[in-house]
């Protein structure tokens, strides 16, 4: 992924729009989405911009890594199981890792499971009667 891919993919783990993001960062809605489509160049500055909105740290939104993103914003702040995933902390037990391992396929089954309750509700508002 790219930056731009990398940026808008953490601003959804994140739950946040990108009017909350471009009004954080004080620009119009319309030039932050040119910059999570790639249109616009985003210099070192920016990113570090956007990182703060983010509350992430800017290497995060260079070097992509989904499984130290989804610890980062979901687990519990326990060392041991957030540090997991990270390529400089060995040393964590099995049992860590495999909880980890157990939250990230949650993580993404509450994911997948929002996005059809999205979908039910998209639909329900235009057709009431169907299910």
């Amino acid at each position: 992924m790219n930056i731009s891919q990398n940026i808008r993919k953490i601003r959804e783990l994140r739950n946040l729009t990108q009017e909350f993001l471009a009004d954080e960062m004080k620009v119009s809605q319309s030039t932050y989405c040119r910059i999570e489509h790639g249109s616009v160049k985003v210099d070192f500055n920016r990113i570090c911009q956007i990182a703060e909105v983010l509350h992430v740290n800017y290497r995060l939104l260079i070097d992509f890594d989904e499984r130290v993103i989804l610890n980062s914003f979901s687990l519990p702040a326990t060392p041991n199981i957030v540090k997991t995933n990270h390529p400089n902390c060995e040393g964590n037990s099995r049992t860590d890792h495999s909880i980890c391992e157990e939250l990230i396929k949650c993580i993404k089954e509450i994911q997948m499971l929002r996005a059809i309750i999205d979908k039910y509700q998209s639909s329900s508002q235009t057709n009431p009667t169907s299910f």
